[in-house]
């Protein structure tokens, strides 16, 4: 597995990610509907990585999780200057695995290789947080040897979140 920054040139099957992710409850993925918004969202992940938005103050690194038979599995994204509502409910690193290779070991990989790229970026310790009844996310923070930090409510929502702190400086090899 291996994490690639977005192209343009794989619309289609991010397109197909997103359908699939779109259904869960709270995905922002709901949002990408037709081909065009996968093409633009591509396009705004691709130059907020470069910072050409201008207005963007928050620096977000965007990846797909490739299998091994590059296929997109899942995403990540990295964020090096959360404002205080981001880094209080989602953190400096997010993840997200399609339901089609979830219990695969796939999460807990790209979650791995995302701290890598957190570590390049200057982050030697982040904040990840989940759902605290996400147990399968809960397991793969804990098993990049994720401490949690705390719970605490969202006041948006009312759920309870799991606030975790991971080091990214640990030598993440396979």
């Amino acid at each position: 597995m291996r994490l690639m920054e977005p192209v343009i040139e794989r619309a289609e099957e991010y397109f197909a990610l997103c359908n699939e992710l779109s259904a869960e409850n709270g995905s922002f993925y709901r949002n990408i509907r037709t081909i065009d918004d996968t093409r633009a969202k591509i396009r705004k992940d691709m130059e907020t990585a470069l910072g050409i938005i201008q207005d963007s103050k928050i620096k977000l690194y965007t990846y797909w999780a490739m299998s091994d038979g590059d296929e997109i599995v899942g995403t990540s994204v990295v964020c090096t200057n959360p404002d205080i509502k981001l880094l209080k409910y989602n953190g400096h690193i997010g993840y997200s695995v399609r339901q089609s290779y979830r219990r695969q070991g796939y999460g807990t990989e790209i979650l791995r290789l995302t701290l890598i790229e957190a570590y390049k970026k200057g982050l030697i310790e982040v904040r990840a947080c989940c759902d605290s009844d996400n147990i399968g996310s809960s397991k793969i923070i804990e098993k990049n040897k994720g401490r949690v930090e705390d719970t605490i409510i969202h006041e948006e929502s009312n759920k309870e979140i799991k606030r975790y702190l991971v080091s990214t400086s640990r030598g993440y090899e396979k």
